[in-house]
């Protein structure tokens, strides 16, 4: 048995689902003699609603998180090239092509008929993996636990608060 496998297997189930198949895993893995496999996937933490939504993204939108993967290296170099005195112009391409790639992302996430809270929760999650790399490891594995917040060279892709001046 090939226990990484058997791990993103278990990852790419709905979290509902993945405590009772880590247990019959870990049941049969003892049952084989495997009791050091048995004892990590019975350490494997279970992922929230929102952490499994994106490490099905992973599973199920593979070119789009190519694209939002890649958007968001291209965007990093853009800015650190526009911190030296570079053009802004590379900063606005990349934040667009990310933008578009996690636009597609989140509607295969409606897709799944996630709540609006939860869709939240999954956009912060793929912002992160855009810029950070630990959690773009996690989303090319598809091995999310829980949600993550974006970090870094993550500014550009926000749009700038307007603020309403008050009139009194």
């Amino acid at each position: 048995m090939n226990l990484e496998k058997e791990i993103s297997r278990l990852y790419g189930l709905p979290p509902a689902e993945f405590t009772e198949a880590s247990k019959e895993l870990a049941t049969k893995l003892r049952a084989e003699g495997e009791k050091a496999a048995a004892m990590r996937v019975e350490d494997l933490r279970k992922p929230t609603v929102a952490a499994g939504v994106v490490n099905r993204l992973a599973r199920t939108e593979r070119m789009n998180v190519r694209a939002l993967l890649t958007s968001g290296e291209r965007l990093r170099a853009a800015q650190a090239k526009l911190l030296r005195g570079g053009s802004p112009d590379g900063v606005h391409k990349a934040a667009t092509d990310e933008r578009k790639a996690l636009k597609a992302l989140l509607a295969a996430a409606r897709r799944d008929e996630a709540s609006e809270a939860v869709l939240r929760r999954v956009e912060e999650t793929l912002r992160a993996a855009a810029v950070d790399d630990e959690a773009r490891e996690l989303l090319q594995a598809g091995r999310f636990v829980q949600e993550r917040k974006p970090v870094g060279f993550g500014f550009a892709q926000e749009q700038p608060a307007r603020h309403k001046r008050s009139s009194k």
